[in-house]
């Protein structure tokens, strides 16, 4: 009986934790797709694919999830450059594209 109660309560844990990073990969996916068509370039392949996960402690001290998410962009549509944002909790710390030719 207790066995059960145990697996039970792991699985929602599970669940729980899987569904928190769905909806920041969700949120990290927004902020390129806006960030990219702020910058007036086109986002490739309608993705973002995490790249890292390291712990960091944010401004008031507490240990913080940090992850950083790689998307794909085109400034002309004949390149492809890749973007990096990071992410600690649902916060956008940054969001870096390298230097590419304007048409």
């Amino acid at each position: 009986m207790q066995v059960e109660v145990l697996l039970i309560f792991l699985l929602i844990v599970v669940l729980f934790c899987w569904s928190d990073a769905l909806s920041i990969r969700e949120y990290a996916y927004l902020a390129a797709r806006k960030h990219c068509a702020d910058m007036d370039v086109q986002m490739l392949d309608d993705c973002v694919a995490l790249s890292r996960m390291t712990f960091k402690r944010d401004d008031f001290g507490k240990l913080r999830l940090m992850r950083s998410f790689e998307f794909e962009f085109s400034a002309s549509g004949d390149d492809r450059y890749i973007g990096l944002i990071t992410m600690t909790g649902r916060c956008i710390e940054s969001i870096q594209m390298p230097p590419y030719r304007m048409v």
